[in-house]
């Protein structure tokens, strides 16, 4: 959670090494990512979100991670153009009718800010 100076709380987001084996293949999960989860920014601190991504892909790279990944809903295509905005590329869409977050996108650590 990032607070302001009045404990307001600004953002949060979590940061994991679970990887859902609906969403990504043995391959892929053999690869070492974290995965962000959860990112919600308050509208008035709309631009901490680059920050907190580019902070996620640098401490996932310090920690020998390769990538930075997550998902988003499928039908949510302006959160899609955030990501890739932010360095993300699209790694595939699945159909899954119980489970709406099946667009993937993922970021190498390399490309932190």
């Amino acid at each position: 959670m990032i607070r302001d100076e009045n404990e307001a709380t600004m953002a949060t987001v979590a940061l994991d090494t679970f990887s859902d084996p609906r969403l990504w293949t043995p391959e892929e999960q053999a690869d070492p990512a974290m995965y962000m989860h959860r990112l919600i920014v308050r509208r008035k601190h709309a631009g901490l979100g680059s920050e907190i991504m580019d902070w996620a892909c640098h401490r996932a790279h310090r920690l020998g991670q390769h990538w930075l990944r997550i998902d988003v809903w499928t039908d949510n295509t302006g959160l899609h153009d955030y990501y890739l905005r932010n360095g993300f590329k699209h790694v595939r869409t699945l159909d899954l009718h119980d489970y709406p977050s099946g667009a993937l996108f993922q970021r190498t650590t390399d490309s932190h800010g």
